[in-house]
């Protein structure tokens, strides 16, 4: 190796040495839950990138946390199902690891792009302990298809005030091991580059492999990796609201338009959604749902009845949500509520409500037609519910009234 220098070595490799410094068995606080805080992903600040830890939902591992570090950085603390968005203030050489039992395995990372999202995840395998493997996400993965259901599914995570002198008791211990990695010399015939990964300068979530197919919108025509919208921090691309070829024939050319917004309007509304309920109490209890069901079951309206009886407990259990979720929306913002045949509609707040995530930045559609469509599409004004009986139909849910009274003023009880 005459000839290259020791830094221009390190912009090329991260040494792998096992360090029993950094070999912990288990997560070195004894309350791993209060190193970290819920949060909220967003995009990454101009002039920095972002890169997100995913641990998705496992059978194994439950309980265990899982310790991510970047060099001498605590990134964060993963319980099963937790997602963490590392915000990248230095540019040069990033050394991912998770510290625990087994052999150190690096996801090494250099000259990653600013204004840019990369993604991380940890692979959960069965044994007695689990083991957990720190990979990357990389252009061509299979992973890439599944980050828009991580980033959705699960609890977003942030480092806590007690990250910080977690940070600083435990950094010492690191250091030991980081030397070796600086100064120790790979044996190209040994083990060492099985434990090393990279995450290229070009995975960034924006690169995606370009497609032979177009997306036409409302005389717009779409390339399939290009970013239609971006909802708290995730992406949302146009091969993602493209009809599929089994869905296509479905739909004459003209509404294809229609097909876009009918899959643009879930990846919007739901995270946004479940945002919004981590605020409020929109879930139904198990009691509730069940007193739902059986109110449904035995429901005067035929259409009602035959719901619950084809779908069970889980159309009692949406109706309930959908109704607190929509009560909440109506008691924070206000406004007018209209009536159709599926009960009240708080559509004045509902707008209210997605203008605020929009200007606050936890969503955008990029593409002019499709924003116009998607508000179009999701604020449908049906008949209108007079402000003085506003407060009566949220009184209680459409679909299980209680015994004696009426889904809605003006509907005599049965």
């Amino acid at each position: 190796m005459t000839g290259m220098s020791r830094a221009a070595l390190l912009t090329v490799l991260v040494l792998v040495a096992e360090s029993p410094s950094l070999l912990a068995s288990e997560l070195s606080d004894s309350d791993p839950g209060r190193l970290m805080e819920r949060a909220v992903p967003t995009a990454p600040p101009a002039g920095q990138f972002l890169v997100n830890v995913h641990r998705p939902k496992a059978t194994w591992g439950e309980g265990r946390y899982v310790e991510i570090w970047d060099r001498r950085t605590f990134v964060g603390a993963l319980g099963n199902g937790e997602s963490v968005a590392y915000l990248a203030r230095t540019a040069g050489l990033h050394a991912f690891f998770i510290r625990s039992g087994e052999p150190i395995r690096i996801v090494q990372a250099t000259s990653l792009r600013s204004d840019e999202t990369y993604d991380l995840w940890v692979d959960t395998k069965g044994g007695d302990p689990p083991t957990f493997v720190l990979k990357s996400v990389k252009r061509a993965d299979n992973e890439r298809a599944l980050v828009n259901k991580w980033a959705s599914e699960d609890v977003w995570v942030m480092r806590a005030p007690a990250a910080t002198p977690y940070e600083q008791q435990h950094a010492p211990e690191i250091e030991p091991a980081w030397n070796e990695f600086q100064h120790a010399i790979w044996d190209p015939g040994g083990t060492g580059p099985s434990r090393v990964s990279d995450l290229a300068r070009d995975d960034y979530r924006g690169a995606l492999k370009p497609e032979p197919v177009s997306t036409p919108s409302d005389g717009v025509v779409l390339s399939p990796g290009d970013r239609v919208a971006i909802v708290l921090g995730v992406p949302v691309y146009a091969r993602e609201i493209e009809p599929s070829s089994v869905e296509l024939p479905k739909w004459a050319p003209e509404q294809i338009p229609f097909a876009h917004i009918q899959k643009l309007k879930p990846k919007i509304i739901d995270p946004l959604r479940r945002k919004f309920c981590r605020r409020h109490p929109c879930e139904p209890t198990h009691a509730e749902t069940w007193r739902c069901y059986a109110t449904m079951l035995h429901s005067q309206d035929p259409w009602v009845a035959l719901a619950a009886g084809t779908k069970g407990p889980k159309v009692a259990h949406d109706e309930l949500r959908d109704w607190k979720f929509y009560r909440a929306l109506q008691g924070e913002f206000g406004g007018e509520v209209t009536l159709s045949e599926a009960g009240p509609f708080p559509v004045e707040a509902y707008r209210r409500w997605l203008e605020r995530e929009e200007a606050t930045g936890n969503f955008a559609i990029a593409v002019p037609a499709l924003r116009e469509e998607f508000y179009e599409a999701v604020l449908i004004r049906r008949q209108r519910v007079p402000p003085e009986e506003v407060p009566k139909v949220f009184a209680y849910p459409f679909a299980c009234p209680p015994p004696g009274h009426a889904p809605y003023p003006g509907v005599p009880a049965s």
